[in-house]
């Protein structure tokens, strides 16, 4: 079973490395701290001011997230309701209502089919809005009555406050920027000294035994992974009758069907090493072109070694025969 340090790559790993160190620092005083008086001093700054930059980044992303949310709610509002008010121009046109003809279309941006403009960006919606508003204006400048399920005035008014809402949006992203840049200067100094820290606790630590060196060290905030070592399989390849050894058997560890696995070959001797780390319940799969196949339901346990039999039943031989 092994283990290997891993350094944080995550802000949350970052924090939490800090905020180990700063609480086994204070906890043993003075005389029990460990750290040299450059990463004390540091960690005594950095670690509070990377939490600070970090709580701050998160209140600028929630803020952007929260007013772009509410600006692409305002324009599908607008796009709502932009062709809706299209539609009733095509109903008035449809239903040949007085003032109305299909040549009234063009002043909405529509063709004479009364097909609606396109609406699948951000600024096809705008166009669209605006459309809506200068065919309006055009057709009460020539005598029409304004509508009033969807008035020019509604939709003006739609359009200046997305024009407000597009400046906080802006703003909004260049204060997030601003936080990110910030808190990635803080990033690279707590990288720097989570190593050097981390340094000063295996100097401290070298001499004591395995495990206790390992406990000392997470301890004082460092972070271990496991890393699974290899279990061995030791396996021999046999004639079911004869218990003859079988060579150039392919071998593999895995499931019954697929081609995933560790996989081998029986040697001269009929043996052959396989390694794996796979410790759940699986197979060992045993193919040779002379024999069927055959399967061995094993689970592995890390660290140890078994050893595996496999025979082998010959196939049959195929009959010829001189009918047709």
């Amino acid at each position: 079973m092994g283990y290997y340090k891993q350094y944080p790559i995550s802000d949350s790993g970052r924090e939490s490395a800090l905020t180990n160190a700063l609480i086994r620092k204070e906890a043993v005083g003075p005389s029990g701290n460990i750290f040299t008086e450059k990463n004390t001093q540091l960690l005594d700054i950095n670690a509070p001011l990377f939490i600070q930059k970090r709580k701050e980044n998160k209140k600028a992303i929630g803020f952007f997230r929260k007013t772009n949310s509410n600006y692409n709610e305002l324009v599908e509002k607008i796009k709502n309701i932009s062709s809706h008010g299209l539609q009733i121009v095509n109903f008035k046109i449809i239903d040949k209502c007085e003032g109305w003809s299909e040549a009234t279309r063009v002043l909405y941006g529509m063709n004479l089919h009364g097909h609606l403009p396109a609406s699948g960006t951000e600024w096809q919606i705008v166009e669209m809005a605006l459309h809506f508003i200068s065919g309006e204006k055009a057709r009460v400048a020539q005598g029409g009555t304004p509508l009033a399920d969807v008035t020019k005035e509604e939709v003006e008014a739609l359009l200046d406050t997305l024009t407000t809402k597009r400046l906080n949006k802006q703003d909004a992203a260049e204060a997030l920027k601003k936080t990110q840049d910030t808190l990635k200067k803080e990033r690279i100094i707590v990288d720097k000294l989570i190593i050097s820290m981390w340094n000063d606790i295996e100097h401290v630590s070298q001499d004591r035994k395995k495990g206790a060196s390992h406990a000392f060290d997470k301890s004082w905030g460092m972070v271990y992974v496991h890393c699974p070592d290899f279990a061995t399989v030791n396996i021999r390849t046999e004639d079911e009758e004869t218990s003859e050894i079988l060579v150039g058997v392919r071998l593999r560890i895995g499931p019954l069907d697929g081609k995933g696995g560790t996989k081998g070959c029986s040697n001269l001797f009929g043996t052959a090493v396989l390694k794996s780390k796979n410790f759940k319940p699986t197979y060992i799969i045993a193919e040779h072109h002379l024999y069927e196949k055959a399967v061995r339901e094993i689970t592995l346990v890390e660290d140890e070694t078994i050893t595996v039999i496999i025979k082998m039943k010959k196939r049959l031989p195929i009959e010829l025969t001189n009918e047709p």
